[in-house]
């Protein structure tokens, strides 16, 4: 982090009985260091399956072998009843003139990357790349072009999981004349669930949160892959 962020975090939490913990700074412990020291054998240690991807699961299941290591799901819509509802907003698809390749060419080109001889299900979690294949934008992250998003790569389809009132008339059919198939945001997991257990389920274990990757592994495989462009 930018030490500037610590000299923010120690005025904003003055008074609160929060201690900030400076994370790779010398003197200042690994969470999981923290954790050993401070619990005791056999004592659990909670991971929200949204915020945790399933290797830094693994990393904890591996760094802390005496505590119980827990996925749940999110606790604190229960507990704050004024929390702020997740923000979705305009999604833009921008045109070929503009990207220069056709979302029906990298489609093409993914599949040749893969070289899969069995049938699969690319699984991509990261918005970047989405918004590389789909061609499409957004203001969803402050300072960022990107919209919240999944998207399922097949040897036969584009399956898109967006906010579809987001997304105008227009788009959409620049979108499915593409040949992509268009999902509201919230399908997603069911989708990984539903996958047919003969499909290969590729993804970055890095980059999938816990809860998605527990949905894509009810029924199948896995295996990891790397794509450069």
């Amino acid at each position: 982090l930018d030490s500037r962020f610590f000299v923010s975090g120690a005025a904003e939490l003055e008074g609160t009985g929060v201690r900030m913990m400076k994370l790779k700074v010398e003197g200042t412990p690994s969470i999981t260091g923290w954790l050993s020291e401070t619990l005791s054998c056999g004592d659990s240690v909670a991971l929200d399956k949204d915020l945790f991807t399933y290797n830094e699961y693994l990393s904890y299941t591996q760094a802390l072998p005496t505590l119980c290591i827990t996925l749940i799901d999110d606790v604190f819509g229960t507990v704050r009843s004024d929390r702020p509802a997740r923000v979705f907003n305009a999604v833009t698809v921008l045109d070929e003139s503009v990207t220069g390749e056709s979302v029906r060419s990298k489609h093409a080109r993914s599949v040749e990357k893969i070289g899969s001889a069995s049938r699969f299900a690319y699984i991509i979690t990261s918005l970047d790349e989405s918004a590389w294949l789909l061609t499409i934008r957004g203001t969803d992250i402050e300072y960022n072009p990107l919209a919240q998003c999944y998207t399922v790569v097949t040897a036969n389809s584009v399956d898109l999981f967006a906010n579809l009132e987001g997304i105008s008339q227009k788009g959409r059919e620049q979108l499915e004349g593409q040949g992509v198939v268009l999902h509201r945001y919230d399908e997603f997991e069911l989708f990984l669930k539903n996958l047919p257990e003969s499909y290969d389920r590729i993804f970055s274990s890095g980059r999938i949160s816990s809860r998605n990757y527990l949905a894509a592994m009810t029924c199948g495989r896995s295996r990891s892959l790397g794509l450069y462009f």
